[in-house]
């Protein structure tokens, strides 16, 4: 495999996954770096994570470096996961046109 993309479609399953209670419960970290999941996925995993985390209640960090996802969606992600949300230093998107993909 020459790209580490788990892409849109595949972290919306993961975060489904989190909201039906199936393996959230037992998740404390997520490394979730370079995988373009881009807007739609980062929709996803807060969706996932539930309000206030309750869907995830033992997570302790999450890293997503270099998803590249638009400042806006970096704002939600660390207004959500605050201290548990790793540092993102390269993240910025260039040419997310319809901040959608």
């Amino acid at each position: 495999m020459d790209e580490n993309e788990i892409s849109c479609k595949g972290i919306n399953s993961i975060a489904e996954s989190f909201s039906a209670g199936q393996v959230g419960n037992t998740i404390e970290e997520l490394q979730l770096n370079s995988i373009s999941i881009k807007t739609k996925g980062a929709e996803a995993l807060i969706t996932g994570y539930g309000k206030d985390g309750r869907n995830m209640p033992n997570l302790k960090h999450i890293s997503l470096d270099r998803n590249y996802f638009p400042a806006n969606v970096i704002h939600q992600l660390h207004s959500v996961f605050q201290e548990k949300l790793a540092e993102m230093d390269d993240n910025l998107s260039e040419d997310e046109p319809d901040g959608k993909t």
